[in-house]
């Protein structure tokens, strides 16, 4: 899923919760963040985020809340303490995205995302310095590793889709 694809979006962090996965046993952190939509920033999402935009800003329709996803796997996010720093303040790798909904209250709209991660010592003190504050965050989908060929013996497709690999 394509989610603010380059795009540095402010948020703002409303808390987080620490717990123990069931299954695993692994220490997660589950953190709420709130995003303040904009259209510059939306049109950089998957048509799924931008259609429920639309929706949610049409007054007319007297939408207050709007669910997105239940669960977007495999995300990396970096957290930036002023949108133009060029090192983020923490990165975390392989990131589930969870419980995206949109909501609009006095004609503010606002996407809501739970970011779930194993606990690390660098995470857990993001947490303690960072919650309820503002700050900037990067979202990317991690790319699926290609096999360790050497350039010079990977296949190439023709370019009209036919044929064999060159």
């Amino acid at each position: 899923m394509r989610f603010f694809d380059k795009t540095r979006v402010e948020l703002f962090f409303h808390g987080g919760k620490l717990y123990r996965d069931g299954k695993s046993g692994i220490r997660m952190w589950r953190m709420n963040l709130v995003i303040t939509l904009k259209a510059a920033e939306v049109i950089t999402c998957d048509e799924i985020i931008m259609r429920n935009y639309e929706a949610l800003e049409t007054r007319e329709n007297w939408i207050e809340e709007i669910k997105i996803a239940k669960e977007v796997p495999d995300h990396l996010v970096e957290f930036f303490s002023l949108k133009d720093h060029n090192a983020p303040i923490l990165r975390l790798g392989k990131c589930t995205l969870a419980d995206l909904k949109m909501t609009r209250i006095e004609g503010c709209s606002e996407l809501w995302i739970k970011v779930e991660h194993e606990n690390t010592d660098a995470l857990h003190a993001f947490v303690k310095d960072y919650a309820f504050q503002r700050f900037w965050a990067e979202f990317a989908p991690v790319q699926i590793a290609l096999p360790n060929i050497p350039p010079a013996r990977m296949a190439v497709m023709p370019a009209n889709g036919k044929g064999k690999p060159n």
